[in-house]
């Protein structure tokens, strides 16, 4: 509000607020009342409480037919698909769980494919893709929906970019595979002991290494994310997760971030980069803020960087660490 000068705004889900907004504003009500309302008032930025929706099957279908699907289609772009909302874990750079809540909020699985069947009847993609944090948690849910589109006889194909390895079984990855899955990327981030502690990832070594395992033996098209730098990294940890990371053949490759991305006061992470002194108290997040562990020396991230490059079927992107350094 500040920042933009705005007099007024909503914040949290605007799925049922924001009409009840326009509504209130037609009819010229008091807008003061709005769920997740924020204004001005005496000098001062006021808000009301934010409401959550709580049965999320209940909002309306996209409006898929405003666009022009095919454009996006063109350019690789697959229309998104959220089957729940809230996470149950406490990644200390991931801010989804204060935002959506702790607890799930689970579209039916009827309803997912619903979605699904909707957007085919508008456009037919070559993929469907789910953007929940974590597809597979609960994982009772995501063998729903893939069940729920195998009694369906659907022809259609899905894909995720946000499978926690946790509980991939081979039976597992066989229903998904059933179902239409043609990808999916598995968001590791770290397979160091030492930092999915710090980063509170609900994960094991082990865990990482089933996941991978299986994967491997199903023959289903898998990437990896990965994220270097957050507090506790040192030169050792990032050794201990590429061994772990290149024992495995991945076949959509490795994508690697270097540097977290500091842009909201719900990530935990905000309290180490004040504490390291790479973030000012009350500093706009605005701005281009990023964290990088203290115990990476810049030589090393730049001798990093070029390896990790140099490294066939990597991607990597380098979030700014230093003033005055590209990398």
């Amino acid at each position: 509000m500040e920042y933009l000068e705005l007099d007024f705004g909503i914040r949290g889900e605007a799925d049922n607020t924001f009409p009840l907004y326009l509504n209130t504003l037609e009819a010229g009500g008091d807008l003061h009342i709005v769920p997740g309302s924020v204004y001005r008032s005496n000098g001062h930025i006021e808000k009301s409480s934010r409401a959550l929706v709580d049965d999320v099957g209940t909002t309306a279908m996209p409006a898929y037919q405003l666009f022009d699907l095919e454009n996006y289609y063109q350019k690789g772009i697959s229309p998104a698909i959220t089957t729940k909302r809230g996470c149950a874990f406490n990644c200390t750079y991931c801010p989804y769980a204060s935002l959506e809540g702790k607890r799930y909020r689970l579209k039916s699985p009827q309803r997912v494919v619903d979605e699904i069947v909707h957007i085919y009847s508008i456009k037919a993609p070559k993929m469907v893709s789910f953007c929940d944090n974590n597809f597979n948690v609960p994982n009772r849910h995501a063998l729903a929906i893939c069940q729920e589109i195998i009694d369906r006889k659907l022809d259609i194909a899905w894909g995720t970019g946000t499978v926690k390895p946790l509980k991939l079984t081979p039976e597992t990855i066989q229903i998904f595979k059933d179902s239409g899955c043609g990808y999916l990327s598995l968001s590791i981030e770290s397979a160091s002991e030492t930092m999915l502690k710090k980063m509170q990832r609900g994960i094991t070594v082990d865990h990482i290494k089933e996941s991978l395992t299986n994967l491997s033996l199903m023959d289903i098209p898998f990437s990896v994310s990965l994220l270097f730098g957050a507090p506790g990294e040192t030169p050792e940890t990032i050794a201990e997760t590429l061994e772990v990371i290149d024992a495995f053949d991945i076949p959509n490759g490795v994508w690697v971030t270097i540097g977290i991305c500091l842009w909201t006061s719900h990530q935990k992470v905000l309290h180490d980069a004040q504490v390291d002194g790479q973030l000012e108290e009350g500093a706009s997040l605005f701005e281009v803020n990023n964290y990088v562990s203290p115990a990476l020396s810049k030589g090393y991230m730049e001798e990093l960087v070029e390896t990790l490059q140099k490294k066939e079927n990597y991607d990597v992107q380098v979030n700014k660490l230093y003033a005055d350094h590209p990398v």
